[in-house]
Protein backbone atom coordinates (compact mmCIF):
# COMPACT_ATOMS: atom_id res chain seq x y z
CA UNK A 1 0.00 0.00 0.00
CA UNK A 2 1.16 3.33 -0.77
CA UNK A 3 1.53 6.36 2.08
CA UNK A 4 1.60 9.74 1.34
CA UNK A 5 1.86 11.90 4.56
CA UNK A 6 1.14 8.92 6.90
CA UNK A 7 -2.30 8.16 5.28
CA UNK A 8 -3.00 5.50 2.40
CA UNK A 9 -3.19 7.08 -0.82
CA UNK A 10 -6.35 5.06 -2.23
CA UNK A 11 -9.27 5.21 -1.20
CA UNK A 12 -9.56 9.14 -1.46
CA UNK A 13 -11.99 9.31 1.95
CA UNK A 14 -10.47 7.29 4.80
CA UNK A 15 -12.09 6.77 7.89
CA UNK A 16 -10.32 6.49 11.71
CA UNK A 17 -8.08 6.86 14.16
CA UNK A 18 -4.91 8.88 14.19
CA UNK A 19 -2.20 9.62 15.63
CA UNK A 20 0.54 12.69 15.25
CA UNK A 21 3.84 12.42 16.59
CA UNK A 22 6.43 14.81 17.74
CA UNK A 23 9.79 15.04 17.75
CA UNK A 24 10.34 14.49 21.14
CA UNK A 25 8.51 11.61 21.39
CA UNK A 26 5.09 13.04 22.25
CA UNK A 27 1.70 11.85 20.20
CA UNK A 28 -1.74 13.33 20.07
CA UNK A 29 -4.48 10.53 19.40
CA UNK A 30 -7.61 11.68 17.34
CA UNK A 31 -10.19 10.31 14.90
CA UNK A 32 -11.75 11.83 11.94
CA UNK A 33 -14.20 10.32 9.18
CA UNK A 34 -12.13 12.37 6.63
CA UNK A 35 -8.52 11.70 7.80
CA UNK A 36 -7.06 14.11 4.38
CA UNK A 37 -9.45 16.73 5.13
CA UNK A 38 -8.25 16.49 9.42
CA UNK A 39 -4.48 16.26 8.47
CA UNK A 40 -4.69 19.96 5.97
CA UNK A 41 -6.52 21.52 9.04
CA UNK A 42 -3.98 19.92 11.71
CA UNK A 43 -1.00 21.25 8.92
CA UNK A 44 -3.16 24.81 8.44
CA UNK A 45 -3.18 24.77 12.54
CA UNK A 46 0.06 23.91 13.07
CA UNK A 47 1.02 27.02 10.82
CA UNK A 48 -0.79 29.72 12.48
CA UNK A 49 -1.19 28.30 15.78
CA UNK A 50 -4.82 29.00 16.20
CA UNK A 51 -7.44 26.39 18.30
CA UNK A 52 -4.32 24.47 19.36
CA UNK A 53 -4.32 23.39 23.39
CA UNK A 54 -1.65 24.54 25.51
CA UNK A 55 -0.02 21.29 25.61
CA UNK A 56 0.83 21.13 22.15
CA UNK A 57 1.41 24.31 21.65
CA UNK A 58 4.24 23.81 24.29
CA UNK A 59 5.36 21.14 21.78
CA UNK A 60 5.37 23.26 19.23
CA UNK A 61 7.71 25.79 20.96
CA UNK A 62 10.22 23.05 21.19
CA UNK A 63 9.96 21.17 17.82
CA UNK A 64 7.55 20.64 14.83
CA UNK A 65 5.13 17.77 14.52
CA UNK A 66 6.80 14.50 12.77
CA UNK A 67 4.31 12.91 11.21
CA UNK A 68 0.77 11.67 11.03
CA UNK A 69 0.09 7.94 11.55
CA UNK A 70 -3.05 5.57 10.77
CA UNK A 71 -3.85 4.01 14.27
CA UNK A 72 -7.08 2.32 13.18
CA UNK A 73 -9.27 2.54 10.04
CA UNK A 74 -13.01 1.93 11.44
CA UNK A 75 -16.77 2.65 10.00
CA UNK A 76 -17.78 6.07 10.57
CA UNK A 77 -20.28 4.48 13.51
CA UNK A 78 -17.10 3.77 15.15
CA UNK A 79 -15.47 6.48 15.30
CA UNK A 80 -15.74 7.59 19.16
CA UNK A 81 -15.72 3.51 20.23
CA UNK A 82 -12.33 2.83 19.15
CA UNK A 83 -10.81 6.94 19.48
CA UNK A 84 -11.97 5.72 23.55
CA UNK A 85 -10.36 2.80 23.10
CA UNK A 86 -7.16 3.99 21.96
CA UNK A 87 -6.99 6.79 24.53
CA UNK A 88 -7.60 4.32 27.75
CA UNK A 89 -4.62 2.02 25.87
CA UNK A 90 -2.17 4.65 26.52
CA UNK A 91 -3.61 6.98 29.15
CA UNK A 92 -0.59 6.04 31.80
CA UNK A 93 1.49 7.43 28.96
CA UNK A 94 2.55 10.71 29.59
CA UNK A 95 3.39 11.73 26.34
CA UNK A 96 -0.37 11.21 25.61
CA UNK A 97 -1.23 14.96 24.62
CA UNK A 98 -5.17 14.22 23.57
CA UNK A 99 -8.13 12.85 26.01
CA UNK A 100 -11.49 11.97 25.43
CA UNK A 101 -14.15 13.79 27.66
CA UNK A 102 -16.32 10.93 27.23
CA UNK A 103 -13.29 8.28 28.02
CA UNK A 104 -12.97 9.43 31.47
CA UNK A 105 -16.47 10.56 32.32
CA UNK A 106 -17.84 9.00 35.05
CA UNK A 107 -20.31 5.92 34.41
CA UNK A 108 -23.29 4.74 36.46
CA UNK A 109 -24.22 1.47 36.70
CA UNK A 110 -27.49 -0.12 37.22
CA UNK A 111 -28.41 -3.81 36.63
CA UNK A 112 -31.46 -4.66 34.29
CA UNK A 113 -34.55 -3.92 36.85
CA UNK A 114 -33.14 -0.19 37.47
CA UNK A 115 -31.23 -0.85 40.65
CA UNK A 116 -27.99 1.22 41.30
CA UNK A 117 -25.05 -0.93 41.35
CA UNK A 118 -21.83 1.12 41.10
CA UNK A 119 -20.32 4.37 40.04
CA UNK A 120 -17.15 4.29 37.72
CA UNK A 121 -14.76 6.98 37.47
CA UNK A 122 -14.81 6.03 33.88
CA UNK A 123 -15.58 3.72 30.80
CA UNK A 124 -12.28 1.71 31.60
CA UNK A 125 -13.23 1.39 35.39
CA UNK A 126 -16.55 -0.12 34.38
CA UNK A 127 -15.35 -2.77 32.00
CA UNK A 128 -12.91 -4.10 34.05
CA UNK A 129 -14.73 -4.07 37.14
CA UNK A 130 -17.74 -6.33 35.17
CA UNK A 131 -14.92 -8.23 33.51
CA UNK A 132 -16.42 -7.18 30.00
CA UNK A 133 -14.90 -5.66 27.01
CA UNK A 134 -14.83 -1.82 26.54
CA UNK A 135 -16.10 -2.07 23.57
CA UNK A 136 -19.59 -3.84 24.77
CA UNK A 137 -19.97 -1.00 27.68
CA UNK A 138 -19.21 1.35 24.91
CA UNK A 139 -21.93 0.33 22.86
CA UNK A 140 -24.58 0.68 25.82
CA UNK A 141 -23.72 3.78 26.50
CA UNK A 142 -23.64 5.11 22.78
CA UNK A 143 -27.53 3.52 22.43
CA UNK A 144 -26.77 0.47 19.93
CA UNK A 145 -27.25 -1.94 22.66
CA UNK A 146 -29.79 -1.89 25.88
CA UNK A 147 -27.88 -3.94 28.38
CA UNK A 148 -24.64 -6.31 28.57
CA UNK A 149 -25.00 -9.61 30.46
CA UNK A 150 -28.14 -7.67 32.49
CA UNK A 151 -26.14 -4.73 33.19
CA UNK A 152 -27.49 -0.95 31.66
CA UNK A 153 -24.21 1.64 31.66
CA UNK A 154 -25.39 5.97 31.57
CA UNK A 155 -22.89 8.29 31.45
CA UNK A 156 -23.16 9.77 34.73
CA UNK A 157 -23.12 13.32 33.25
CA UNK A 158 -27.01 12.05 32.03
CA UNK A 159 -28.78 12.51 35.22
CA UNK A 160 -30.45 9.00 34.24
CA UNK A 161 -32.16 7.77 37.15
CA UNK A 162 -32.52 3.81 37.66
CA UNK A 163 -36.50 4.30 37.47
CA UNK A 164 -35.38 5.14 34.02
CA UNK A 165 -33.47 2.63 33.47
CA UNK A 166 -36.02 0.09 34.17
CA UNK A 167 -38.67 1.75 32.21
CA UNK A 168 -35.98 1.27 28.84
CA UNK A 169 -35.07 -2.26 29.38
CA UNK A 170 -36.99 -4.65 28.19
CA UNK A 171 -38.31 -7.84 30.59
CA UNK A 172 -36.64 -10.95 30.03
CA UNK A 173 -38.10 -13.82 28.47
CA UNK A 174 -40.92 -11.37 26.74
CA UNK A 175 -41.18 -10.37 23.25
CA UNK A 176 -38.98 -6.86 22.08
CA UNK A 177 -41.93 -4.37 20.47
CA UNK A 178 -41.77 -1.13 19.93
CA UNK A 179 -44.58 1.71 20.20
CA UNK A 180 -44.21 4.54 17.13
CA UNK A 181 -46.25 7.14 19.15
CA UNK A 182 -46.85 10.82 18.24
CA UNK A 183 -45.13 13.61 20.52
CA UNK A 184 -47.84 14.29 22.73
CA UNK A 185 -50.45 12.04 21.51
CA UNK A 186 -51.71 8.25 21.16
CA UNK A 187 -48.83 5.37 19.70
CA UNK A 188 -49.50 4.95 15.48
CA UNK A 189 -48.27 1.89 15.82
CA UNK A 190 -46.02 -1.04 16.99
CA UNK A 191 -43.01 -3.16 15.09
CA UNK A 192 -42.00 -6.37 16.68
CA UNK A 193 -38.40 -5.42 15.29
CA UNK A 194 -36.13 -2.32 14.81
CA UNK A 195 -35.51 -3.75 11.35
CA UNK A 196 -39.40 -3.71 10.48
CA UNK A 197 -39.90 -0.12 12.57
CA UNK A 198 -36.81 0.88 9.96
CA UNK A 199 -38.59 -0.39 6.79
CA UNK A 200 -42.08 0.66 7.13
CA UNK A 201 -41.09 4.44 8.82
CA UNK A 202 -38.06 4.39 6.63
CA UNK A 203 -36.21 6.03 9.55
CA UNK A 204 -32.80 4.71 10.30
CA UNK A 205 -32.80 2.08 13.66
CA UNK A 206 -29.87 3.80 14.45
CA UNK A 207 -31.92 7.31 15.06
CA UNK A 208 -34.96 4.87 16.64
CA UNK A 209 -32.29 3.45 19.21
CA UNK A 210 -31.23 6.69 20.25
CA UNK A 211 -34.50 7.83 21.36
CA UNK A 212 -34.66 4.27 23.27
CA UNK A 213 -31.41 5.08 24.86
CA UNK A 214 -32.33 8.77 25.60
CA UNK A 215 -29.77 10.27 23.41
CA UNK A 216 -32.65 12.22 21.50
CA UNK A 217 -36.23 13.02 21.87
CA UNK A 218 -37.71 12.34 18.56
CA UNK A 219 -36.69 9.67 15.34
CA UNK A 220 -38.49 10.73 12.39
CA UNK A 221 -40.81 12.95 13.95
CA UNK A 222 -42.28 10.41 16.36
CA UNK A 223 -41.18 9.33 19.99
CA UNK A 224 -40.05 5.88 20.18
CA UNK A 225 -40.45 3.39 23.46
CA UNK A 226 -40.37 0.21 24.28
CA UNK A 227 -44.15 -1.35 24.46
CA UNK A 228 -45.04 -2.80 28.39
Amino acid sequence: MEFKNGLPVEPRKICGVYRFVFGDGSFYIGCSKDLRKRYAKWVSDFKTKRWLSVSISERLSINSFVEMEVVELCPELELKQREAFHLMKHSGDPMLLSRSDYAWAPVIQYDSSGRFVKRHASIGSAARYNSFKLGKVQMVLNGQRVAHKGMVFVYESKGVTGSFVKNKVPKKNKSVKINQREPGGNVVATYVTLTEAEKKVGCSRRNIQRVLSGEQNTAAGFVWEYAS
